[in-house]
Formats: structure tokens, sequence, C-alpha cells
């Protein structure tokens, strides 16, 4: 039957690409199917996951998330090493590949599949994967990924596709581009959007520049390290890769209002920075029930930053709350700290770690409140869950997330960040409030749930998608140079010019750009674009305050322009000439390859 799209989203393919669908996966992932789910049910649409994990078979994980409940009829998964290993030998000859004449010997004979299994690994003595085989079911190789083909006498990597006959038809030198000449031959000619909200797939995608396909990248978590303050200090590990190249996505997504202002504060946003919330898609409750006052809820990973340490201690130190929590470990040795400290607390007959539960969510009916401790959050969808239930949210007051969706008081609580004696204190001032007060906020968290549904939050990504759609800027080859005409360093600042070439009818913006080689430090500044007959000035200062620390450091420097709208970064190349310092903290200096970096002398403290 013919299915006619809503207009409440471009009328133009929209793809998720994701590594996969693992046993168990936390809240990015989860975003990422409500958000799916939701384009498929209010854009009545049929809706596509792309995934990369080659153990992944997509027709059972869709047929087991849809029995679950988990997917939308309408969505379904597809995956780039199924359709390779049964895509028939005369469309593997025509598959768009980067290397279409291939080369090298494919040395050695190909690997044996063991128990059935679809790929085999070669390791050197070492320990380092130097070798990968895809097979297909008959046990012939379609993929074989090898880090030490010969080519030229050198050893390199080739990633060959291969017939059923073992003939190569095509190669590339990396999984980036393997990905992305799939990525071509689902997605086509056709004007479509690809969304990635994982920091490894957005990494790799931020290279896929096609003239048709609008990109967007979500950003699920704080941007910052959370061990400091500042809104210009270094940037989450993580997450680096992401906002240094944020300018490499047509839309780069955050969650709430904070974040944006405080990447925008400190000149982080390249314009094309939108607020897209996490919606709630589930039952919101309609009667709210009595249940046991003293019983809590956390539904969390078992990772460091979600603090569950906290919760055991400040649940211990209550006078009468229990907990269940729910939530998987990525390190078993964290697991079995917690469960020592529970141990240590004498708190096992009120702590309980009940492990992952693809239902979790379905017990904040049964709780009174839910705890959110953690170090950071992007949002925390997991607020929204538990206050559809009319589950009474404490949380840390941690950017991001948690201030914007609790109205402290009204309908959840908010306690000062790492404060465990305070978390308890709320514990147990919660446990102790009056049936009708508690009735009341149930009701005010249910209501504020509601505002997160999805229909208004579809809404909001179709009129961003549509305004990224209007102004998608044409790929453009970059050919250009920048040359540093002075790099003065004085008292509080460092004066740039510096000289753009080969590059005409560049936009109005400008910027300069410094990335640490050593630390997560990263920062860019506005400039000045002065146009000439045959190129064109670009100067402004970099205050050296952005590039203090307590240690040496060294940053790379660099040049922002935009032609009709498409981001270009050079690294600004100098020579000794050039420059000059009044400061001895601040050294710039010209490296091995002629470019300008600068060397940060941290003060000597006595240390």
């Amino acid at each position: 039957m013919f299915r006619k799209p809503s207009p409440i989203l471009p009328d133009v393919p929209i793809y998720t690409f994701e590594w996969g669908f693992g046993d168990q996966f936390g809240g990015i992932t989860n975003s990422a199917i409500e958000r799916t789910n939701a384009f498929a049910e209010h854009g009545n649409r049929r809706m596509v996951f792309l995934t990369a994990d080659p153990n992944l078979k997509p027709k059972q994980r869709a047929a087991q998330f849809h029995a679950e409940g988990r997917f939308s009829k309408l969505v379904s998964i597809r995956n780039v090493w199924h359709e390779l290993r049964k895509m028939p030998d005369r469309k593997l000859r025509k598959y768009p590949c980067q290397i279409t004449s291939p080369q090298g010997e494919l040395h050695g004979p190909f690997l044996e599949p063991k128990n059935g299994a679809y790929r085999a690994e070669r390791t050197n003595r070492e320990g380092k994967v130097v070798r990968t085989d895809h097979f297909r079911r008959d046990g012939s190789v379609f993929v074989s990924d090898q880090h030490d083909l010969r080519i030229d006498g050198r050893l390199t990597r080739r990633i060959t596709l291969l017939t059923s006959k073992g003939e190569p038809v095509g190669q590339w030198t990396n999984l980036s581009e393997f990905y992305f000449s799939w990525l071509d031959s689902v997605i086509g000619s056709d004007l479509s959007v690809l969304i990635t909200d994982t920091r490894g797939i957005g990494s790799r995608t931020r290279w896929y520049d096609r003239d048709n396909v609008v990109k967007v990248q979500m950003l699920h978590t704080f941007h910052l390290d959370p061990e400091r303050a500042e809104t210009d200090g270094p940037l989450n590990p993580n997450w680096k890769n992401i906002v240094i190249n944020s300018d490499r996505w047509d839309v780069l997504g955050v969650l709430t209002e904070d974040q944006r202002r405080d990447i925008a504060r400190a000149q982080l946003d390249p314009g094309n920075l939108k607020i897209l919330s996490n919606m709630y898609q589930g039952e919101v409750l309609d009667e709210i029930r009595p249940r046991p006052k003293s019983l809590g809820i956390q539904v969390s990973r078992l990772a460091e930053e979600k603090r569950v340490d906290h919760t055991i201690k400040a649940i211990a130190m209550s006078a009468s709350a229990s907990i269940d929590v729910y939530g998987f470990a990525h390190r078993e040795e964290y697991e079995q700290e917690l469960r020592d400290l529970i141990e240590f607390c004498d708190a096992g007959d009120r702590v309980v770690l009940r492990g992952y539960d693809r239902r979790a969510r379905e017990r904040f009916i049964d709780a009174s409140f839910s705890l959110l401790p953690s170090l950071f959050e992007g949002q925390g969808i997991v607020l929204l869950e538990s206050m559809a239930a009319g589950c009474i949210p404490i949380a840390y007051d941690v950017r991001y997330g948690p201030s914007s969706i609790i109205e402290h008081g009204v309908d959840g609580f908010l306690v000062p960040g790492g404060d465990v004696e305070a978390l308890a204190g709320m514990i147990d001032h919660v446990t102790n409030l009056d049936d009708e007060t508690l009735a009341m906020m149930r009701r005010n968290a249910v209501n504020k749930a509601k505002d997160y549904l999805p229909k208004k939050i579809v809404g909001d990504w179709g009129r961003v998608l549509r305004e990224a759609i209007d102004s998608k800027p044409a790929s453009v080859a970059s050919k250009g140079s920048a040359q540093a005409v002075r790099a003065t360093v004085g008292k509080d600042s460092i004066h740039m010019r510096v000289e753009v070439t080969n590059l005409s009818e560049l936009d109005e913006w400008a910027a300069f750009t410094w990335k640490s080689r050593i630390s997560d430090l990263y920062g860019r500044v506005p400039a000045e674009r002065i146009k000439g007959e045959r190129s064109t000035v670009v100067q402004g200062d970099i205050p050296i305050s952005r590039l203090e620390g307590d240690e040496d450091n060294v940053f790379d420097l660099f040049v922002d322009v935009r032609r009709g709208g498409y981001p270009i970064r050079l690294r600004i190349q100098t020579d000794a000439l050039s420059l000059s310092s009044a400061a001895a903290r601040v050294e710039p200096y010209a490296t091995s390859n002629a470019n300008l970096s600068l060397r940060y002398h941290a003060p000597f403290l006595g240390r």
C-alpha cells in the first residue's frame, strides 16, 4: 500500500548510521532508536538504520526489536557486511570502490572460517591484528583486510573486495572509505539526510562529503573535560574529534540551550549548532497510584561517570530508603568494586544491582523516586522516563540536562553536584513528604514529560533539516595555502596576520584555530578578513589566557575560512622571519615542515 509521508519532515530519505546493536546498549543508542521510531510514526515513512558491525545479523535483530516493541514496524536495519556477503558477482564488479584496479599481491592463503564464524583474524608476534578475512556462507572470502600488503616495496593496508571465485574487483586504503562506498551505493544521487550519534561513526563520516547528503552529528554528552569548570577549558577527550571538526557537518545537534550557549561562548560554534532535544516515546501515566515512599530506582550504566558509588553511599546514609540499580558494567572490575562498597556500607539489604534489563524503564512506575548522580550529562533522557511514570527524580545539578528538565521542588529535586550528604538528605526529604505533596509532584512530573513527547520534537527536527537542506553548501576542493605574514607575541595576546592564496571568492567569515599536541585544549577566535586582488589577508588576536595551563604545551595553528558556506581549514605555514615574541611564556616557531606552531611554557611554581 502506498504510504504518503507527513509534511512534518522533509520529503527526502533520512538515514541513521550506527555501529550496531549489541545485546546491551546505553542511552545514546536508545535515543537514536526513539528518534528513528518517532520519525517513522509521526513522519509516516519508512526509516532505515545503517550499521557497520560485522557480527550483526540485521534481519534477526530487527525482528527481535519489533517483537519487543523497541522498533516501529516501519523501521529496518541494513548492514554493510551482510549486504556485501550476499551480493552476486555481477553487482560486485560494478560496486563503487576507491581503487578500481586492485594493487599488490594477496599473499598467503586465505584464513579459514572456524565454527561457522563469518570472519577470522591473524595477528603478528606482538598480538596486533594484521589480517581479517570475511566469509560468505560457502566459506569463500568476500573481503580481505590486510595491514601488511606489499605495494612498491612498502607494507601498506588494503581492504580488498573479491568475487565468489576469488577475483579481486576493488580496494580501499581504510575502513572509512570502505564505508563511504557502501553509503554511496545505498543513498545514490538522491538528496538525503544522514544522522550519526556516536563518536566512532561520527569521526569517520566527518570526511563523507557529498553534495546531495546533509550530514547531522548529535552531541549527546558533555563536550568539556568534566573535571574542569571553565567553558573554554580542555575538551572531553572522548568527543574531542567531534568538537574540533564541528564544521564538517551541516548540523551539529546539542540537547540543551545551556550547552549551546557554552559552546557559543567559547567561540566554537561554526554556525551550524542547533538545539535538538531528546524525546520521550512511551506511555505517560494517566492515574497517579501510591507506591512505597522509601523505594528508589537508578537506571544507568555501571560506569565511573554515572557515580553509582554515590548512590550506594547516599542510600546507606539515609534513614530507611532502598534502591534497585539497573544497568550493565563495561568493566567487571568496576561492578565488583561497587559490590564491595555495598558490603562495606552494610547496605546489602537496601541496594541491589539488578544488572541489565531491556524493560528497566517499566520499573519506574513502582518506585517513589529515582536518582541521577552523574558527573555530567548530555540531557538525561532517563529523567523523562522517570517523570512519565510519576517517579520523582533527584539529580545532581551538573552540566547539562537536569536543570533544563527539573523544576526544583515542583516536579523533582536538584542537589549540588558531588555532594553525597546533600543527596542522602534529599532522599530522606522525599521519603518524608506527605501523600498530598507527593501526589502533586508526581502529577507535575508527568506533565513535564509531556513537553518532550515526539510530535513536538519531530517538528523541531523538521524545521532544522529543512533549513540545512536549503543552505547546503557545495563541496570545495581546497588547494589553498596560508602563509604567516606576522605572528607577534605581546603581553596578553598573539597578533596574527596571515595571507591566504589560491582561494577566490571567500565568505566574510574567518577565524584562527589552535589544537594542542599534548592535551585536549582546543580553541578558536574570530578574525578579520581583508580581501585583496590576488589573495586574502586574515588578521586577529589569540588571547594567551586561552593557552594557559599547569604544564608546558605545544599548539598547532590554523586559519579557518569558508567558500560558499563550505568550511576550509588551512595549516599556517611560516618562516622564522615572520615570528617574534615579547613574552617568555609563549614562543612561536617553524616546524620541520615549515608550519607555524606555538610552545607554551608554564610558569614555574617551585615544584
